[in-house]
């Protein structure tokens, strides 16, 4: 299958939908734009209602960190322990078959001639260069703007879950898709911070590999956080949840238990589970894949809410592919592949309860 055109952010797509190589920043960008501004690279600008032109608003650029051209080391935990040391059978099994499909789609792209672009040319902002990079190898974003555009049709709500519920109840919408990507308890950031607690543990004889990573207590906040947003009363039925999590077990169980799962709370069950490999310049993993300590992906878990949706409009809307790997080159820390072009095809256009679940009535919640 040949390469969609440089403009979109979509590079190459197998025919069965179950490969997708996307551009990062791109994605982004294209999000920001109007949906009639965009596919108009061939036509004259269209004047839009704020007196910009189609041209004008393509301007927007996302600033990025460079693109990495080599893969990194592979980290080793903690007096060499492997990331799976303590893990239960299903949960290997879980990371041995993720390891294959993203192998799989490795072998799909060579076998089907792709050989790049694996990202679009990023602008990049002074002194980019010396931009630090985590253990992801995505960089490690420095000092923020407090300037932020907001796209046409949304609205920004700031604050804490608990702050702002009752106006996002009161005025927000259905949505026919809900992005979140939580705060999960992230190792590699608290190790950081640790540094100089953990070297003083050692030298009082305690074991510095597993003090400070109880996350119990942490994931029990997460879970009663999660438990506020109103996913069940603000998702369309047929809607789609599309929770990023990180390769830890316990966050995926803290959404999927059948007793008392969040997604059980929202009424929405799993449906689809897909994986973004992070690759460099080259297309080659950021870290091997046999990595002991750290994988070079990231998965996004895709849930639904029960509900009819017209058969008539339904039947428009792609099968939603139940495993996917999306492969794309990482960009700033926790900077992840905008959805919108990855999900649009396989949304119906309305629902029973008359809910447009394409469209602008999406929202993204970063928790």
């Amino acid at each position: 299958m040949s390469p969609a055109p440089p403009s979109s952010s979509i590079l190459f797509e197998s025919a069965d939908h179950a490969v997708v190589v996307v551009d990062v920043p791109r994605s982004i960008e294209e999000a920001q734009e109007p949906q009639e501004t965009q596919n108009t690279q061939n036509t004259p600008p269209k004047p839009l209602g704020d007196g910009l032109s189609t041209r004008h608003t393509r301007r927007w650029r996302l600033a990025s960190a460079p693109a990495p051209t080599e893969p990194f080391a592979a980290p080793q935990g903690p007096n060499g322990a492997s990331l799976d040391a303590g893990r239960s059978l299903a949960s290997q099994l879980a990371e041995l078959t993720t390891k294959a499909a993203v192998e799989g789609a490795l072998c799909v792209l060579k076998g089907a001639g792709f050989g790049g672009p694996w990202c679009l040319p990023r602008h990049l902002p002074r002194n980019s260069e010396s931009i630090p990079r985590d253990g992801d190898g995505a960089a490690v974003e420095g000092e923020r703007s407090n300037n932020a555009l907001i796209p046409p049709g949304a609205r920004f709500l700031h604050g804490t879950i608990a702050d702002c519920r009752d106006e996002f109840v009161a005025k927000a919408p259905r949505f026919g898709l809900i992005v979140l990507d939580p705060p999960w308890p992230n190792r590699s950031a608290r190790r950081r911070r640790q540094g100089r607690k953990r070297k003083s543990s050692v030298l009082q004889g305690e074991d510095s590999a597993d003090r400070g990573y109880d996350t119990a207590l942490n994931m029990d906040a997460l879970r009663e956080m999660l438990e506020q947003i109103p996913v069940g009363s603000k998702l369309a039925a047929g809607g789609i949840v599309a929770m990023w999590i990180t390769n830890k077990p316990t966050c995926e169980e803290l959404l999927t238990d059948p007793k008392r799962g969040v997604f059980r709370a929202w009424g929405v069950e799993l449906v689809a589970t897909w994986t973004w490999l992070k690759v460099t310049a080259r297309g080659e993993p950021i870290v091997p894949t046999d990595s002991h300590w750290r994988r070079p992906w990231e998965r996004l878990l895709l849930a639904q809410r029960p509900g009819r949706v017209d058969a008539s409009e339904a039947a428009k809307a792609k099968a939603l592919p139940t495993h996917r790997v999306i492969v794309g080159v990482p960009d700033v820390h926790s900077r992840k592949p905008h959805l919108r072009p990855l999900l649009s095809p396989f949304l119906p256009a309305t629902s029973s309860d008359g809910i447009r679940p394409g469209g602008l009535q999406t929202t993204e919640m970063t928790v």
